[in-house]
Protein backbone atom coordinates (compact mmCIF):
# COMPACT_ATOMS: atom_id res chain seq x y z
CA UNK A 1 0.00 0.00 0.00
CA UNK A 2 2.68 2.28 0.52
CA UNK A 3 4.63 1.92 -2.37
CA UNK A 4 1.64 2.66 -4.11
CA UNK A 5 1.04 5.73 -2.52
CA UNK A 6 4.58 6.70 -3.41
CA UNK A 7 4.31 5.59 -6.96
CA UNK A 8 1.43 7.97 -7.05
CA UNK A 9 2.86 10.79 -5.40
CA UNK A 10 5.62 10.31 -8.10
CA UNK A 11 3.66 9.89 -11.02
CA UNK A 12 1.22 13.12 -9.49
CA UNK A 13 4.57 15.05 -9.52
CA UNK A 14 5.80 14.51 -12.41
CA UNK A 15 2.47 15.85 -14.41
CA UNK A 16 2.64 18.53 -12.23
CA UNK A 17 6.23 19.63 -13.35
CA UNK A 18 5.23 18.85 -17.19
CA UNK A 19 2.15 20.96 -16.81
CA UNK A 20 4.50 23.60 -15.11
CA UNK A 21 7.00 23.84 -18.17
CA UNK A 22 4.02 23.46 -20.34
CA UNK A 23 2.60 26.79 -18.58
CA UNK A 24 6.13 28.50 -18.81
CA UNK A 25 6.33 27.26 -22.61
CA UNK A 26 2.67 28.86 -23.49
CA UNK A 27 4.06 32.16 -21.31
CA UNK A 28 7.07 32.32 -23.77
CA UNK A 29 5.00 32.11 -26.66
CA UNK A 30 2.61 34.64 -25.84
CA UNK A 31 5.71 36.98 -24.95
CA UNK A 32 7.11 36.35 -28.21
CA UNK A 33 4.16 37.26 -30.04
CA UNK A 34 3.55 40.13 -28.16
CA UNK A 35 6.90 41.64 -29.10
CA UNK A 36 6.61 40.96 -32.39
CA UNK A 37 3.12 42.58 -32.62
CA UNK A 38 4.25 45.67 -30.54
CA UNK A 39 7.58 45.91 -32.15
CA UNK A 40 6.67 46.32 -35.61
CA UNK A 41 3.84 48.56 -34.44
CA UNK A 42 6.23 51.02 -33.21
CA UNK A 43 8.39 50.87 -36.65
CA UNK A 44 5.08 51.31 -38.24
CA UNK A 45 4.67 54.69 -36.46
CA UNK A 46 7.71 56.10 -37.78
CA UNK A 47 7.26 58.96 -40.13
CA UNK A 48 11.26 57.66 -41.56
CA UNK A 49 11.87 53.93 -42.76
CA UNK A 50 13.77 52.09 -40.12
CA UNK A 51 16.91 50.80 -40.93
CA UNK A 52 18.04 47.28 -40.88
CA UNK A 53 20.64 47.46 -37.64
CA UNK A 54 17.33 48.69 -35.51
CA UNK A 55 15.56 45.77 -36.93
CA UNK A 56 18.30 43.67 -35.41
CA UNK A 57 18.74 44.95 -32.44
CA UNK A 58 15.31 44.82 -31.72
CA UNK A 59 14.50 41.06 -32.57
CA UNK A 60 17.89 40.01 -32.06
CA UNK A 61 19.04 36.32 -33.00
CA UNK A 62 15.26 35.54 -33.75
CA UNK A 63 15.56 37.62 -36.95
CA UNK A 64 16.71 35.09 -39.48
CA UNK A 65 17.75 36.11 -43.28
CA UNK A 66 15.28 34.72 -45.89
CA UNK A 67 18.38 33.36 -48.15
CA UNK A 68 20.94 35.72 -50.14
CA UNK A 69 20.47 38.71 -51.37
CA UNK A 70 19.38 40.48 -54.41
CA UNK A 71 20.09 43.52 -56.81
CA UNK A 72 16.57 44.70 -55.07
CA UNK A 73 17.78 43.81 -51.43
CA UNK A 74 17.34 41.58 -48.62
CA UNK A 75 14.70 39.80 -47.09
CA UNK A 76 14.54 38.88 -43.38
CA UNK A 77 11.54 36.87 -40.74
CA UNK A 78 10.99 36.36 -37.50
CA UNK A 79 8.56 33.59 -36.72
CA UNK A 80 6.17 32.38 -33.60
CA UNK A 81 5.02 28.79 -33.47
CA UNK A 82 3.24 26.74 -30.85
CA UNK A 83 4.74 24.17 -32.37
CA UNK A 84 5.28 22.24 -29.22
CA UNK A 85 1.73 22.33 -27.82
CA UNK A 86 0.83 21.00 -31.45
CA UNK A 87 2.87 18.21 -31.27
CA UNK A 88 1.34 17.33 -28.02
CA UNK A 89 -2.14 17.45 -29.51
CA UNK A 90 -2.60 20.33 -26.67
CA UNK A 91 -3.58 22.74 -29.66
CA UNK A 92 -3.72 23.36 -33.42
CA UNK A 93 -0.89 24.63 -35.15
CA UNK A 94 -0.52 28.46 -35.40
CA UNK A 95 2.33 30.36 -36.42
CA UNK A 96 2.68 34.26 -36.34
CA UNK A 97 5.49 35.54 -38.54
CA UNK A 98 6.75 39.28 -40.14
CA UNK A 99 8.86 39.57 -43.11
CA UNK A 100 10.99 42.71 -43.36
CA UNK A 101 12.71 43.97 -46.91
CA UNK A 102 15.57 46.23 -47.19
CA UNK A 103 17.76 48.27 -49.53
CA UNK A 104 20.28 49.62 -48.93
CA UNK A 105 19.61 49.68 -44.89
CA UNK A 106 16.31 50.89 -45.08
CA UNK A 107 13.32 48.84 -44.67
CA UNK A 108 11.14 49.19 -47.45
CA UNK A 109 8.25 47.23 -46.12
CA UNK A 110 6.94 44.50 -43.86
CA UNK A 111 4.45 41.96 -43.56
CA UNK A 112 3.08 40.29 -40.88
CA UNK A 113 1.39 36.83 -41.46
CA UNK A 114 -1.13 35.19 -38.58
CA UNK A 115 -2.61 31.91 -39.48
CA UNK A 116 -3.88 29.13 -38.16
CA UNK A 117 -5.12 26.38 -41.00
CA UNK A 118 -7.18 27.35 -43.29
CA UNK A 119 -7.72 30.91 -41.83
CA UNK A 120 -4.86 33.41 -42.18
CA UNK A 121 -4.57 37.42 -41.63
CA UNK A 122 -1.97 39.11 -43.66
CA UNK A 123 -0.69 43.17 -42.56
CA UNK A 124 1.47 45.04 -45.13
CA UNK A 125 2.89 47.96 -43.93
CA UNK A 126 4.50 50.10 -46.92
CA UNK A 127 7.12 52.55 -45.31
CA UNK A 128 6.00 55.41 -47.70
CA UNK A 129 3.95 58.52 -47.31
CA UNK A 130 0.79 58.42 -49.13
CA UNK A 131 1.42 55.46 -51.49
CA UNK A 132 -1.63 53.52 -50.78
CA UNK A 133 -4.65 54.47 -48.70
CA UNK A 134 -5.16 52.00 -45.84
CA UNK A 135 -7.66 49.47 -47.09
CA UNK A 136 -8.78 46.47 -45.29
CA UNK A 137 -10.59 43.12 -47.61
CA UNK A 138 -12.88 41.20 -46.89
CA UNK A 139 -14.89 45.04 -46.02
CA UNK A 140 -18.34 43.59 -45.81
CA UNK A 141 -20.17 40.37 -44.75
CA UNK A 142 -18.59 37.13 -45.84
CA UNK A 143 -19.26 33.76 -45.71
CA UNK A 144 -16.61 32.35 -46.75
CA UNK A 145 -13.64 34.72 -45.69
CA UNK A 146 -10.39 32.20 -44.39
CA UNK A 147 -8.05 34.92 -45.44
CA UNK A 148 -7.91 38.46 -44.28
CA UNK A 149 -6.02 41.35 -45.71
CA UNK A 150 -5.25 44.95 -44.63
CA UNK A 151 -2.76 47.38 -46.04
CA UNK A 152 -1.13 50.80 -44.39
CA UNK A 153 1.09 53.32 -45.08
CA UNK A 154 3.27 55.39 -42.94
CA UNK A 155 0.86 58.19 -43.55
CA UNK A 156 -2.07 56.05 -42.12
CA UNK A 157 -4.03 57.43 -39.01
CA UNK A 158 -3.38 56.30 -35.81
CA UNK A 159 -7.20 54.15 -35.06
CA UNK A 160 -6.18 52.74 -38.62
CA UNK A 161 -3.01 51.40 -37.08
CA UNK A 162 -4.43 50.10 -34.12
CA UNK A 163 -6.85 48.22 -36.00
CA UNK A 164 -4.39 46.90 -38.16
CA UNK A 165 -2.02 45.52 -35.47
CA UNK A 166 -5.07 43.99 -33.22
CA UNK A 167 -3.39 40.46 -33.47
CA UNK A 168 -4.84 38.31 -30.83
CA UNK A 169 -1.61 36.08 -29.24
CA UNK A 170 -3.93 34.04 -27.24
CA UNK A 171 -4.12 32.41 -30.38
CA UNK A 172 -1.40 30.74 -29.92
CA UNK A 173 -2.05 28.76 -26.76
CA UNK A 174 -5.52 28.30 -26.88
CA UNK A 175 -6.54 24.59 -27.22
CA UNK A 176 -9.18 25.58 -29.50
CA UNK A 177 -7.16 27.64 -31.69
CA UNK A 178 -8.63 30.63 -33.63
CA UNK A 179 -11.06 29.26 -36.12
CA UNK A 180 -11.75 32.44 -38.17
CA UNK A 181 -10.09 35.91 -39.02
CA UNK A 182 -12.46 37.26 -36.75
CA UNK A 183 -10.87 35.50 -34.14
CA UNK A 184 -7.13 35.80 -35.21
CA UNK A 185 -8.10 40.14 -35.74
CA UNK A 186 -10.47 40.68 -33.80
CA UNK A 187 -10.20 44.70 -34.22
CA UNK A 188 -10.95 43.92 -37.90
CA UNK A 189 -13.24 41.74 -38.29
CA UNK A 190 -16.16 39.75 -36.01
CA UNK A 191 -18.07 36.80 -36.02
CA UNK A 192 -21.74 37.83 -37.35
CA UNK A 193 -22.67 33.92 -37.77
CA UNK A 194 -21.68 30.33 -37.71
CA UNK A 195 -19.99 30.71 -40.85
CA UNK A 196 -19.68 34.62 -41.33
CA UNK A 197 -17.64 37.32 -40.36
CA UNK A 198 -18.37 41.08 -40.57
CA UNK A 199 -15.48 44.11 -41.10
CA UNK A 200 -16.05 46.74 -38.11
CA UNK A 201 -13.27 49.06 -39.46
CA UNK A 202 -15.40 51.52 -40.49
CA UNK A 203 -14.49 51.64 -44.72
CA UNK A 204 -15.82 52.53 -48.07
CA UNK A 205 -15.44 49.49 -50.62
CA UNK A 206 -12.22 48.31 -48.84
CA UNK A 207 -10.95 51.68 -48.24
CA UNK A 208 -10.47 52.87 -44.20
CA UNK A 209 -12.61 55.85 -44.25
CA UNK A 210 -10.07 58.61 -43.20
CA UNK A 211 -12.65 60.93 -41.48
CA UNK A 212 -13.03 57.87 -38.60
CA UNK A 213 -9.16 58.33 -37.82
CA UNK A 214 -9.60 62.54 -37.12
Amino acid sequence: MKKTAIISVAVLSCLFVVWCLLEVYSLRVKQRANHLIRATYEFSQRRDPPRLEEIRRAFGSALQQLGPCTRGGCGYEVNVSNRLLHQLHLAPYTNLRTQFWEQNDVIQSNSVEFWSLPHSVNLLVKYCMGCDLPNVNPYDDHSTAITGYVEIDSGAPVIAREEAFGFDAECLTRRSGCASIAQLLPTAWQQAGQNTVKCIIPNREGVFDMSQGK
